[in-house]
């Protein structure tokens, strides 16, 4: 998963950025839980690296879900910079689950899988 910002389009205020960094951390979060349920179910979180993997992934989307769902009043930049380590974290459990699921062979298709705002 690779999530990329363009920064540099002058017309993108933002309060758009901030939106598009929501939309994609609420859809990371969806695709992340799929995956790892996937995993799941196919056992491959046998060792004790995965589990602590899936105990990082669990708090990593914990803290994404409350914020995109907290009404914080506060300066855009300091959300968005908020989002972009969100994200951030996220990706480092997506690399983590995808290379699982590549091993599983769950989500052929999931190296692939980018967003761009």
């Amino acid at each position: 998963m690779v999530a990329v910002i363009r920064q540099q389009d002058p017309e993108i205020t933002e309060q758009d950025r901030l939106e598009a960094l929501e939309q994609m951390l609420g859809v990371m979060c969806e695709y992340l839980t799929k995956l790892v349920e996937e995993t799941l179910e196919r056992e491959a979180l046998g060792s004790r690296e995965a589990r602590f993997q899936l105990e990082a992934f669990e708090e990593r989307r914990n803290r994404a879900l409350r914020f995109l769902n907290d009404e914080q009043y506060g300066p855009l930049p300091v959300k968005i910079g908020n989002l972009h380590r969100l994200v951030e974290a996220l990706e480092c459990s997506w690399v983590y689950f995808n290379g699982l699921a590549e091993t599983a062979e769950i989500f052929e298709d999931s190296s692939d899988w980018t967003v761009r705002v």
